[in-house]
């Protein structure tokens, strides 16, 4: 779920649990940090990854053929390895940056925070 489907599925949460958090409790900090780790870990994995993996395989297949460029003798070799573990850091920007901010800041989802009252008194 790490990409374009997680960037959707956290944008939508982010989208709904704004209307559900009061607006005391909501950080703008939080969902600014959020934004920004979560752009900057999607082009990471775009331009480290994705684009020098699609170059290699599109010169593969014009050179030696589509079945050649889909083989797991070409995608299991040394130097596509590297290229994948070059999206780590993109990875964990935008799992970390993205998420994080708003499971460790004040807006813990708690009953008592949707609706405005104080849960120690109840």
């Amino acid at each position: 779920m790490v990409g374009v489907y997680g960037m959707l599925a956290v944008g939508l949460a982010l989208f709904c649990i704004r209307y559900l958090i009061p607006q005391n409790r909501w950080s703008d900090r939080a969902a600014r940090l959020s934004f920004w780790s979560l752009n900057v870990g999607l082009a990471w994995m775009v331009f480290a990854t994705l684009f020098p993996l699609g170059i290699l395989q599109l010169y593969e297949s014009v050179h030696r053929g589509y079945f050649e460029a889909r083989s797991l003798k070409f995608l299991g070799n040394p130097v596509n390895a590297v290229i994948e573990w070059m999206r780590f850091p993109g990875d964990a920007v935008f799992i970390i940056g993205g998420i994080l901010p708003f499971a460790l800041s004040d807006m813990a989802w708690h009953p008592a925070h949707r609706f405005g009252h104080d849960a120690r008194r109840t």
